[in-house]
């Protein structure tokens, strides 16, 4: 999954498939899974991060890849500026102890005021105990045209669907009463949307960049929210063909008109 979407972010297929092949055999290793933890200190720049235990690492420069899992789209993986050096408003006690801090985490600045935080740019992640992957290898971060973020307020949700606490509680009720067959149709239908979301985008010329992928994306991930709390999953009526006709029934059209682009 990962190295799909450093080969559609730019990544050289030959390049993404020796680091791929290198990391397997855990040689020179240069990301890590690191747990997402908010800052302490109320001091790191918003917009950055810390990597602790990685102060001495000369390798990684101004920025590094994050992402999480599931990573499909684009925009589920981002270039985030890294923080190496203290900040002006920082205490040197504080900076210290940050670095004195062991390998495994990685401190998310503070968002301003009123605005999204930077974990919800990453794959719509947050820091209820997520894990991160943090890649640093300059021979692969060269190539990534990654999507930019752009700071947006926080009441602006990325969600496609949204509800009420009430609606909540009563789809949650729904799914509890939910019969073995359903769920098990659910099961399956989260599998094949994220198969077919990989299968467009190696499929297509635009790779992860095709609409379709992000659609496909999209509605895997309201399948796993499904699983959890009910509810239909959106996907554009001409995709629906591509998915098997008994699992169709928890699909809800969404016109064609509405296919999103990447620049």
């Amino acid at each position: 999954m990962f190295i799909r979407v450093f080969k559609g972010l730019g990544v050289p297929k030959q390049i993404a498939e020796h680091y791929e092949k290198r990391s397997t055999k855990k040689e020179n290793l240069k990301h890590a899974f690191l747990r997402g933890v908010i800052d302490p200190t109320d001091k790191i720049l918003s917009g950055y991060v810390f990597l602790t235990g990685m102060d001495h690492c000369e390798e990684i420069q101004d920025k590094v890849f994050i992402t999480r899992s599931p990573c499909l789209k684009p925009d589920d993986a981002r270039m985030v500026r890294v923080m190496r050096t203290k900040p002006h408003k920082m205490s040197f006690k504080d900076w210290q102890w940050l670095k004195s801090i062991p390998f495994g985490s990685i401190i998310f600045g503070l968002p301003e005021k009123g605005m999204k935080s930077l974990p919800e740019y990453i794959a719509d992640g947050d820091l209820d105990g997520d894990r991160y992957l943090v890649c640093w290898s300059n021979d692969m971060l060269k190539y990534i045209d990654g999507i930019p973020i752009e700071e947006m307020p926080s009441d602006e949700s990325s969600a496609i669907i949204s509800r009420t606490n009430t609606e909540w509680l009563k789809d949650a009720q729904r799914q509890m009463v939910d019969s073995f067959e359903s769920i098990q149709i659910t099961n399956q239908l989260t599998g094949k949307l994220y198969h077919l979301t990989h299968k467009i985008a190696d499929e297509s010329k635009k790779n992860i960049y095709d609409p379709d992928v992000t659609h496909f994306a999209d509605a895997f991930k309201q399948a796993l929210d499904n699983l959890k709390h009910g509810g239909n999953i959106i996907l554009p009526t001409h995709l629906h063909q591509r998915v098997p006709a008994k699992l169709r029934k928890l699909l809800v059209p969404l016109s064609r008109t509405k296919v999103e682009s990447y620049p």
